[in-house]
């Protein structure tokens, strides 16, 4: 069955309705207050993306990788998720993920509802622990030029996508 078309779906602010995925872990890395702060910074324009992430990275340092994804089952999302990746499924649409948040965010909720993950930012890891740097940034450039190379790749043309987010990014 060939995929008609792809739906790219942000998760901060749209699946993670109550707050962003960076601040509920952070509240669990125990530096909930500095990323909340720099992410109000960063919705202000006083802070870039790049400076949010590296602040939050820091915040990692030390964590292993099993206790983030362990975290990650807990983290709040907006009901009937897995309907929606169903319905899509079920009219030849590709779910897709496409969020500045970070990688195990993406991975984690692709994993448990059948999405595509697209990217996002990652924190450094040495030995399945968080080292507390930033590997790869990822803005909202590179979360389109993601959405526009996925829909390449699966030869989709652009007219049959649409992306659903709630801001600027």
């Amino acid at each position: 069955m060939t995929t008609r078309g792809i739906v790219f779906i942000d998760i901060d602010g749209t699946l993670v309705p109550s707050m962003s995925s960076g601040s509920f872990l952070a509240s669990r890395f125990g530096h909930q207050r500095e990323l909340d702060r720099a992410e109000r910074l960063y919705a202000t324009g006083e802070l870039t993306n790049e400076e949010v992430s590296v602040i939050d990275a820091e915040g990692w340092r030390g964590m292993s990788t099993t206790t983030v994804e362990r975290w990650l089952d807990d983290l709040p999302l907006i009901d009937d998720v897995e309907e929606v990746t169903s319905w899509c499924r079920g009219h030849r649409i590709e779910p897709a993920l496409a969020s500045p948040a970070w990688q195990p965010v993406s991975n984690s909720i692709a994993r448990r509802y059948g999405f595509t993950a697209t990217g996002g930012p990652r924190v450094g890891i040495s030995e399945f622990v968080y080292d507390g740097t930033v590997a790869e940034h990822f803005d909202e450039y590179d979360k389109r030029d993601r959405a526009l190379a996925l829909a390449a790749e699966r030869r989709i043309p652009v007219q049959q996508c649409c992306a659903i987010g709630d801001s600027r990014n």
